[in-house]
C-alpha cells in the first residue's frame, strides 16, 4: 500500500498536482507519549539537513476545544513552529458541520519572523529552533513547549 501511495504522489507532483492525505502530520502525537518516543520522532525532524520537514508539507490540526484553550494554543503553535517546512499548515482538523464558531488563537496573529535554521536538540530531549523574532521549544521530558518572543531591537 505505502509503496503504491508514494508512486501516486510522485505522480501527482511530478503533474504540479497534489493531495491532501500528502500532508505530514508532524510530531504533535508523539508530544503526549513516553519521553523516549517524543525524543526519537523529533531527532527524525530536527536535523542539521531538516530532517522530514525539509522533504514534506507539514500541519498541525487540532480540534476548537483545544484552540479556544489559551495554554494549549501555546503549546501546539510551539511545536509547530519548531518542527515546519517551508510548506506547512496550522489550523482545525475536521470537527464536523455541528461547529458554530472557530476561534483564532492570538499566536496566529503573530509575527515570529523566519526560521533561523532547522530545530536541534540542544539537551537530552530537549529540542530548540530560533526565529528572528522568537526562540522556540519543546521539553519531551515536561510534555509542553514555549514560545520566548525576543524584544524588540
Amino acid at each position: 500500500f505505502n509503496q503504491t501511495m508514494e508512486t501516486l504522489y510522485d505522480a501527482l507532483v511530478a503533474a504540479g498536482a497534489f493531495a491532501w492525505q500528502q500532508l505530514d502530520d508532524g510530531p504533535h502525537s508523539e508530544a503526549a507519549a513516553s519521553p523516549d518516543a517524543c525524543a526519537n520522532t523529533l531527532r527524525t525532524y530536527c536535523s542539521d539537513d531538516g530532517g522530514l520537514a525539509a522533504t514534506r508539507a507539514t500541519l498541525e490540526t487540532h480540534s476548537v476545544d483545544d484552540w479556544s484553550d489559551a495554554t494549549l494554543a501555546e503549546r501546539y503553535t510551539a511545536q509547530f513552529l519548531l518542527y515546519r517546512g517551508d510548506y506547512a499548515w496550522i489550523g482545525y482538523d475536521w470537527n464536523g458541520c455541528r461547529v458554530g464558531a472557530y476561534p483564532y488563537p492570538s499566536q496566529w496573529r503573530e509575527d515570529f519572523g523566519t526560521p533561523d535554521g532547522w530545530c536541534a536538540e540542544v539537551a537530552d530531549g530537549v529540542f530548540q529552533r530560533n526565529w528572528t523574532k522568537a526562540t522556540v521549544a519543546w521539553d519531551c521530558h515536561a510534555g509542553d513547549g514555549t514560545i520566548d518572543r525576543l524584544s524588540s531591537v
